[in-house]
């Protein structure tokens, strides 16, 4: 696997950068907060236990051991990172170099028995044949045989989906979805009884088939442990997969050996060799296990920058959390644990009276850095009041923040921006817990405040990456059925319009094959440009996947607008592509149109109408806009007053009587074939003919036009024959569809009243009537034009 991206790279760096130190002050002040009670017997705080320390046993332990014989241990034979029995029967992974700690400073040996499979050592753990279960969560269903030591490892459980998956808020909220689990382990216990919402999926007892489960669509998510997560996604390659979101606390694997239940004295012992491992010894343990090389290097692009950002992030999170919790608790044990925090803070600690200034009693020597004032700028509002530093939008909610938690005891946690001396705005992230007297009442606010800035650009930069395309930064899907909802929801509650588009590149897959992905991806950045630059700021273009795309257009009154659109947009990708190099491409696009409500009154229901209406566009030959009109046709009989006509009106009149006598007589024969489509049974041969009686008026009528045009000295000549070339075209198409028995009233209204008469009388022709009137009021005969 290639090395991410430097951009994603420094991004991370940036991550940790920022974390390390807040992490190492955390750390400092829990330390601190331990030694705290010491102090004042002058003590130095307690070291850490090494490894080879020994811990003495009581004689009735010692001659409970002796008499017990063999400690037996049936660990899992294929959890990895956690436990493994490899070929030659040896016990490896996390737990066997905890247990071997353990088995150290006790002076005891563990007898390990080798199974298959973990069903294998619950049923002899519950037939009594084996004393311990190395590495389990406690659950109802196992209380029933076990006993449980401390726990020897802690681990958060995580969402795993793959990358077009949301992320996971909730996840009793998901429906029609699948989650897949090993068999027999106490997260199937919990997932059954917390969400019944959820499909369950057992793969059996391997860690790899649950997330191959996952990567072949097999099930939609798991939910496994981030130790466990992160080596096997790496391990295996499964780069398509992502974290998703943490489960509840609940749901934190608190890993403990399981002793069964006639021997408590036993889980007592091993509880004597747990309490002296150091979190230290723990982490040096897991790093060993899950720093894993991938020998073989693949590509996996963006989806892996994307997977691998958003695990750093949410694992650094967790971290980050767990180690603020412990700020919280050291906050409340003492008010003298601020001394240790003060010169190790990325930040300032604060002690404040709970009045809306904020009144500052004491600030660190951080405050400079945090706002840009010295702490004796703000201590006793010297110079200004904290409250002023608040951006106003956030003022009463931090207020209101800290009454509830005065109300409730509790420690608070906010978000919030303050403005610098140089006038900048800044993220932080306040920790605090009240402070009250002997009468229960609040005498200070203590805490820390800490710059967070940077991350929430981070996460911004994260949500970007997430919610755009990354090739042409236009919305990605997600973001564009997001953009849809919410103008639907607009657009009901205004009685108003919308359109959607579905755009796809003609024979783009050669662009590709011929000349190499690098100029296709340029093709489609430049094709997103003309299309951005085709509408509104308010409408979205979107990119849905390959060469398609999608339009939104909100507050469109009429088809024709619609129309409008979607021609300028095919207008703009028929222009010539030069590439940097110098190569000139050609390529054109099949538009198709839906409106709201008159396809539909949902998503689905207008993406399906736009997608079939697109489909329509490329087999009537490519390079062109169809609009899915309201279905009109019926499957009964048809009323004479339900026949749609076309009405000549006043407004029609070019001066030229020639001009005028020629489109009368295309209405005349557009409505001759309304009128034999909507019969029942009518004659397909008289409708062909009819047809093709059109095509030759239509073929007549623009040679004469285009001559006429030609002698008057028209400049806009050459495009208004080009649109003659194209209506031909489309009328050739349907004539060819009429053929096969497969056209319907919606297609030939599209073409006969929208393409014909709207754009091409109205529009295109109404362009050169000026023309015609100022030659005639300047020629000295009233005679039309041959």
């Amino acid at each position: 696997m290639p090395s991410a991206s430097p951009e994603t790279t420094h991004l991370l760096e940036r991550v940790w950068r920022r974390l390390r130190p807040i992490i190492a002050a955390c750390l400092f002040l829990t330390i601190a907060g331990a030694g705290i009670s010491s102090s004042s017997t002058n003590q130095p705080p307690a070291t850490p236990a090494p490894s080879s320390v020994s811990i003495p046993l009581s004689s009735a332990e010692k001659q409970y051991l002796a008499q017990l014989g063999p400690i037996t241990v049936c660990p899992d034979p294929d959890w990895l990172p956690y436990e493994q029995m490899d070929a030659h029967g040896n016990f490896t992974g996390i737990a066997a170099d905890l247990l071997n700690l353990i088995s150290q400073r006790l002076g005891i040996k563990f007898t390990y028995v080798q199974v298959k499979d973990w069903d294998q050592a619950v049923a002899l753990s519950q037939a009594g044949k084996v004393l311990l279960l190395p590495f389990l969560n406690q659950t109802p269903k196992r209380d029933q045989w076990l006993t449980f030591t401390e726990p020897l490892f802690s681990d958060p459980n995580v969402f795993i989906t793959r990358e077009e998956h949301p992320f996971i808020t909730n996840a009793s909220l998901l429906k029609d979805k699948t989650i897949a689990v090993p068999s027999g382990t106490s997260i199937e216990e919990k997932v059954r009884r917390d969400y019944p919402n959820l499909k369950i999926l057992n793969t059996g007892n391997s860690e790899a088939e649950v997330f191959k489960a996952v990567a072949e669509r097999r099930a939609d998510l798991t939910l496994r442990s981030l130790t466990v997560s992160a080596y096997t996604i790496r391990k295996g390659g499964w780069f398509t997969l992502k974290i998703a979101g943490q489960a509840p606390d609940e749901y934190i694997n608190r890993l403990r050996i399981g002793v069964i239940k006639s021997e408590p004295m036993l889980r007592d012992i091993l509880n004597k060799g747990i309490a002296t491992i150091t979190p230290q010894e723990r982490e040096e343990i897991t790093n060993r296990h899950v720093n894993i090389t991938v020998v073989k290097p693949m590509d996996y692009g963006f989806i892996l920058r994307i997977a691998a950002a958003l695990a750093a992030l949410i694992g650094l999170s967790f971290y980050w959390n767990l180690r603020l919790k412990r700020i919280n608790a050291a906050l409340q044990e003492s008010e003298r644990s601020k001394s240790v925090l003060l010169a190790n803070l990325p930040g300032m600690a604060y002690r404040c009276r709970f009045d809306r200034d904020w009144t500052m009693e004491f600030l660190s020597d951080g405050c400079l850095l945090l706002t840009g004032y010295h702490s004796d700028d703000l201590v006793q509002n010297k110079r200004l009041a904290f409250n002023d530093l608040i951006v106003p939008e956030y003022r009463e909610q931090l207020w209101n923040s800290w009454q509830k938690a005065i109300q409730s005891r509790q420690p608070v946690r906010l978000e919030y921006r303050i403005t610098t001396s140089d006038n900048k705005e800044k993220w932080v992230l306040e920790q605090g817990v009240p402070i009250f007297d002997s009468n229960g009442q609040v005498q200070a606010l203590e805490g820390i405040i800490v710059d967070i800035s940077e991350l929430k650009q981070i996460e911004a930069q994260i949500q970007h990456l997430a919610s755009y395309d990354n090739l042409t930064n236009l919305p990605n899907r997600a973001l564009f059925s997001d953009r849809i909802d919410r103008a639907l929801l607009s657009t009901q509650r205004h009685s108003s319009k919308l359109a959607l588009f579905f755009v796809d590149l003609d024979q783009f897959k050669p662009i590709n094959d011929e000349l190499g992905h690098d100029v296709g991806d340029w093709v489609l950045q430049v094709a997103a440009q003309r299309m951005t630059e085709s509408v509104r700021e308010s409408d979205t273009v979107a990119r849905i996947g390959g060469d398609e795309f999608a339009v939104l257009l909100q507050s469109i009154t009429t088809w024709p607008d619609a129309r409008n659109v979607a021609e300028k947009i095919r207008t703009a990708l028929n222009r010539p592509f030069i590439t940097p190099a110098g190569v000139t491409l050609t390529i054109s696009c099949s538009i198709g149109v839906a409106l709201y409500p008159d396809n539909g009154n949902t998503q689905r229901d207008l993406l399906h109408a736009a997608d079939e209406a697109m489909y329509r566009a490329k087999k009537g030959g490519r390079n062109a806009v169809e609009l899915c009109q309201p279905d009109l046709s019926q499957t009964g009989p048809v009323a004479s007053h339900s026949i749609i006509r076309l009405v000549w009106k006043p407004d029609y009149l070019s001066g030229e009587p020639s001009i005028d006598a020629e489109h009368q007589e295309l209405l005349r024969m557009a409505n001759q074939l309304l009128e034999l489509i909507a019969t029942p049974q009518g004659d397909p041969i008289r409708f062909n003919t009819a047809l093709d009686g059109l095509l030759q008026h239509i073929t007549s009528h623009f040679e004469h036009e285009e001559a006429l045009l030609h002698r008057i000295g028209y400049a806009e000549l050459d495009e208004h024959a080009r649109q003659h070339k194209q209506l031909k075209e489309q009328i050739i198409a349907l004539r060819q569809v009429a053929e096969k028995k497969d056209i319907s009233t919606a297609e030939l209204v599209d073409f006969l009243a929208i393409r014909v008469v709207h754009e091409h009388l109205l529009e295109a022709d109404r362009k050169y009537y000026k023309l015609l009137a100022d030659r005639s009021s300047n020629s000295s005969t009233t005679q039309g034009v041959d």
